[in-house]
């Protein structure tokens, strides 16, 4: 792990926080508990990602420096597995969508773009939680 990969996670770890005062945080804690799920709306989805990026805007931009292939959507899952956990099912809820293979498929692309530049341990970090060394 480099120095600038540590600095990017420590940084992580500050936005998580943040985010955790956003509606889109409560709307997903509400989504867990529920017993029959609701998807997000359109409108609840654009609100979720435009807080995303407003909170996480800093470690998109590192992110983006240590692997230049990876998308919105790719740095969207990566934040709701690293500060929640959440199942592919609670994921796709998120996304108005109730089919889970195109989560696992997406986890399948970013450690193939994260093997390409060297940062399959932030891959690790994120999906497989594991501590870094």
């Amino acid at each position: 792990m480099t120095k600038s990969q540590r600095y990017l996670l420590n940084r992580f770890d500050t936005e998580r926080i943040a985010f955790r005062l956003t509606a889109s945080y409560r709307r997903i804690e509400l989504l867990e508990k529920q017993e029959t799920k609701k998807y997000f709306t359109l409108m609840e989805q654009k609100e979720f990602l435009s807080e995303i990026n407003r909170v996480f805007k800093d470690t998109v931009r590192e992110i983006r420096v240590l692997c230049p292939t990876l998308t919105d959507e790719d740095l969207i899952l990566c934040y709701l597995v690293v500060e929640w956990n959440l199942s592919n099912a609670i994921i796709c809820f998120c996304f108005g969508n109730g089919d889970s293979a195109p989560v696992k498929q997406r986890k399948y692309r970013i450690k193939e773009k994260m093997k390409e530049v060297q940062s399959e341990e932030i891959f690790d970090y994120i999906f497989n939680n594991k501590c870094l060394g």
